[in-house]
C-alpha cells in the first residue's frame, strides 16, 4: 500500500507541483499507511505537509480540512498527545457543523472520532455518547435499517461489552448484523471476549459465518 501511494504522490506532484492541493489525500492517505507501519515521524511528516497544503490552498474554513483532521487526530492521540488531539477533533467538528449543519454524514463522522478517541482512553461512558450523537444523525440521514448505520452499532457493542453491560452489547451486535453488517471481526475481537461462549452471541456468529459465506 505504501508503494502504491508513494507513487501517486510522485506522478501529482511532478503534474502539479510540490504545494498542489491535489496532493492533500494522497500525502493524509501515505500517513495513516506510515502509521499502520509505526514510523511516526514519516506519517507526522505527510500529515502536517497535507494539511498546510489543504490550508494554504483553501483557507482555514474548508470542508475539505474536515476529513484531515479527524484521522490527523486519532494519530495525535495513539502517539501520545491526547490533549491536542482533543483540540483537532473540536476544530474539526466546528467547521462540519458550521458548513453541512447538524445532521449531515460528515458531523456523523466527526462525533464518531470523538468516540474513538475516548475509546482509546477507556472512557467508555464518553465514547458511548458520541457514538449515539453519530447514530441518531446516520439514522436522520439512513433510515434506522440501513447498512451504513452497521458501523456504529458495531462499535457501540465493543464499548459496551467492554462496559460489562452485556445484554446492550448483544442488542447492538443484533442491530449490526440485522442491517446487514456482517464482518469477520465479530469472530475475532477480543472487545467482544465476554460475550462468547452465551447461546445469544454463539448465534450471532453462526449467523455472521453464514453470511460471510454466501456468494
Amino acid at each position: 500500500a505504501r508503494a502504491h501511494f508513494e507513487r501517486a504522490l510522485e506522478i501529482q506532484e511532478a503534474a502539479f507541483g510540490p504545494v498542489h492541493p491535489a496532493l492533500a489525500m494522497p500525502l493524509s492517505l501515505l500517513a495513516r499507511v506510515e502509521r499502520w507501519l509505526g514510523d511516526t515521524a514519516r506519517a507526522r511528516e505527510h500529515f502536517e505537509r497535507g494539511f498546510a497544503i489543504a490550508e494554504r490552498a483553501h483557507g482555514p474554513e474548508h470542508p475539505d480540512l474536515v476529513w484531515m483532521l479527524v484521522p490527523y487526530s486519532r494519530f495525535l492521540r495513539l502517539t501520545g498527545d491526547p490533549d491536542t488531539a482533543l483540540e483537532v477533533l473540536e476544530r474539526a467538528l466546528t467547521l462540519s457543523q458550521a458548513t453541512f449543519g447538524p445532521d449531515h454524514l460528515d458531523t456523523a463522522r466527526v462525533f464518531e472520532g470523538f468516540g474513538y478517541h475516548y475509546y482509546g482512553l477507556r472512557d467508555f461512558d464518553e465514547a458511548l455518547r458520541y457514538f449515539e450523537r453519530g447514530l441518531a444523525i446516520r439514522e436522520r440521514v439512513f433510515g434506522p435499517n440501513h447498512r451504513a448505520l452497521g458501523w456504529n452499532h458495531y462499535d457501540r457493542a465493543c464499548i459496551l461489552a467492554l462496559k460489562g453491560d452485556r445484554a446492550a452489547a448483544l442488542d447492538a451486535l443484533r442491530e449490526a448484523v440485522a442491517v446487514g453488517w456482517a464482518s469477520p471481526l465479530i469472530l475475532s475481537d477480543g472487545d467482544l471476549d465476554s460475550l462468547r461462549g452465551t447461546p445469544e452471541f454463539e448465534a450471532l456468529a453462526e449467523e455472521v459465518r453464514g453470511k460471510l459465506q454466501t456468494p
